[in-house]
């Protein structure tokens, strides 16, 4: 949804995409619903990252706070998994699947990034947004918890 500024890092959403959110949410009623940014709403506290988020986050808070239905807010900038309130909405930022920005939350971080499990995030909808974390690669496993007894009924 988010747009990129001509000579800058960050991102804002356009006068015509609050717009067609808030008139696109308001004709979906109850239906559950995952709106999806680039750059976060919110100040993560990654000083580097934080620069760069949306400066509309007002704006966009009032729209999904008249969202019927259960919403859910995703980003994905920093790479790496985040979950916080946004008003009335759960907000999360999931993992990236080349790189994350390092966990450094002190003011004076310098921006860096570290190689991570990759990963990426499967909403299931079937009653309710549940967000599942997948990470990517090859682990051992499956193994059964109990392979005599299972399911117990």
């Amino acid at each position: 949804m988010d747009r990129s500024v001509v000579g800058a890092t960050r991102r804002y959403l356009h006068d015509v995409t609050l717009p067609f959110l808030a008139m696109t949410l308001a004709g979906q009623d109850e239906q559950t619903t995952v709106v999806t940014t680039h750059h976060l709403p919110i100040i993560g506290g990654f000083k580097a990252m934080d620069i760069q988020n949306l400066r509309e986050s007002k704006q966009l808070k009032s729209i999904l706070s008249d969202k019927k239905g259960e919403l859910r807010l995703t980003c994905v900038h920093t790479h790496r998994n985040i979950a916080a309130p946004f008003d009335n909405v759960v907000w999360q930022n999931g993992a990236g699947v080349s790189r994350a920005d390092s966990t450094e939350l002190k003011e004076s971080a310098p921006n860096c990034l570290t190689k991570e499990p990759d990963g990426f995030f499967l909403h299931d909808v079937c009653g309710g947004i549940i967000n599942h974390h997948a990470p990517v690669g090859d682990y051992d496993g499956p193994f059964l918890f109990y392979p005599n007894r299972w399911p117990e009924t």
